[in-house]
């Protein structure tokens, strides 16, 4: 800021104080100016939608801005906030975690919906739930049946394909593996419990 705009906020905070108050503190409040504007501020940097500058912006390096209507990750609302966008999407690129929360979340929300109608895991018969102790209301078969239905209606796979994982927990393979989830002999799981 220029001296001679700090000059004039001076002589106009001079003309709203009471001349006592002036005498004794018009030094600090000059000061106090002077600080302010010879401090350095930082800009806030968004990334840009690239529509600012139109076709005059033809810099690679040109990517952000100071302008929030033009930053890309915000959107602006009806009193004119602006609000950073979440861009969580659901799709086929989600992870296996990303998956099994969104399952689990959607889930909640049905098993909420119950407990509010006052419907209890003791109005629901499920076999899977017969020996857990605090089982959820959706639970084993119940549970994978709306995940599945879940999946289905939203228009992705319920779990990363076999491949994808693979590739996550064995980088080094090449090419498709096959994969079997079935146990040799006359394993049947009861030798687990």
């Amino acid at each position: 800021m220029e001296s001679s705009r700090i000059g004039i906020l001076v002589d106009e905070l001079k003309g709203y104080l009471h001349p006592e108050f002036y005498t004794k503190g018009a030094a600090a409040i000059e000061r106090l100016i002077i600080a302010a504007a010879e401090k350095t501020y930082y800009q806030t940097l968004y990334l840009c939608d690239e529509k600012q500058c139109g076709d005059s912006c033809t810099s690679a390096e040109c990517k952000h801005t100071s302008n929030i209507s033009h930053a890309k990750n915000f959107v602006k609302d009806e009193q004119n906030n602006y609000w950073e966008k979440n861009d969580n999407k659901i799709s086929e690129n989600m992870t296996q975690s990303e998956r099994m929360e969104l399952w689990g979340c959607l889930i909640d929300v049905v098993e909420d919906w119950l407990g509010e109608k006052g419907i209890t895991a003791d109005n629901i018969p499920n076999d899977d739930r017969k020996d857990v102790e605090d089982a959820a209301i959706i639970f084993g078969d119940d549970y994978d049946y709306l995940a599945d239905r879940f999946a289905e209606v939203i228009g992705i796979s319920r779990d990363c394909v076999e491949e994808e994982l693979l590739s996550k927990f064995c980088p080094n393979l090449d090419g498709p593996v096959s994969v079997s989830m079935t146990m040799p002999g006359d394993f049947d799981g009861d030798e687990l419990k």
